[in-house]
């Protein structure tokens, strides 16, 4: 096989297999939780972790108030926000005990 072929093919390998590990590292996870603190903007907050699975919000003219998750595979991210500011956050694992089997 020619060397200009061999090369290309390492690079497309090399390519891949970066892309395929980039892939794999999702925002949701133990670190990036770590890193919400209370009174962080809700905005900061989608910067570091992407766009929400789900939100659910409610407006009331001076208060507002916004229930957001994250998923990736089995971890579970939920912040909530009130005036765009974080509250309260929780993080869940599928392989966790719930509190009503402890």
């Amino acid at each position: 096989m020619p060397f200009f072929l061999r090369s290309c093919l390492r690079g497309l390998s090399g390519l891949c297999l970066l892309l395929s590990v980039a892939a794999c590292n999702s925002p949701v996870n133990q670190e990036n939780f770590s890193r919400i603190e209370p009174g962080m903007a809700e905005t900061e907050i989608i910067k570091m972790l992407g766009e929400p699975a789900e939100t659910t919000s409610i407006d009331l003219g001076l208060f507002s108030g916004t229930a957001a998750t994250w998923r990736h595979k089995d971890t579970v991210i939920s912040v909530q926000f009130i005036n765009g500011k974080v509250q309260t956050k929780q993080m869940y694992r599928s392989e966790e005990p719930t509190d009503q089997s402890r």
